[in-house]
């Protein structure tokens, strides 16, 4: 597969561990992810192409682990999910969650631009709602 458009503009910045970076054809960033040791592992972003982010979500050994929120093109939060190790657990903990006020905790999240601060928040949102949850145990 070629790594670039046909107009010279490159598709992606891979990593083995690191970070990736997906472009469109016309240069803006479409996802960043991070992988370790081949798997995606930790926050990833995709964007609209106009650059608004799409969606936000938490990985771990390829799989989704915790919140992975959509975004409408304006920017407006459209929908919010809960994984843990790939599995959804969305309508079992819809009550939990507004008592949770993860709302909250999202927009507390999405203001945080520093991306290892976004990931300490993920990682306590998903703990403390294993920790509630029976289904967990």
């Amino acid at each position: 597969m070629q790594n670039i458009y046909a107009n010279g503009a490159p598709k992606a910045e891979l990593s083995w561990t690191g970070q990736c970076q997906i472009f469109y054809e016309n240069g803006t960033v479409k996802s960043i992810y991070h992988t370790l040791n081949g798997k995606i592992h930790g926050i990833c972003k995709n964007y609209y192409r106009n650059g608004q982010l799409q969606e936000l979500t938490n990985y771990k050994n390829n799989e989704n682990n915790g919140p992975l929120l959509r975004y409408t093109m304006e920017g407006k939060l459209s929908g919010q999910y809960f994984f843990i190790n790939g599995k959804e657990y969305t309508s079992e903990l819809e009550a939990y969650l507004k008592d949770f006020k993860i709302e909250d905790k999202i927009k507390n999240l999405t203001l945080l631009k520093e991306e290892s601060l976004q990931q300490v928040l993920i990682d306590q949102i998903t703990d403390q709602i294993i920790k509630k949850m029976s289904i967990f145990k």
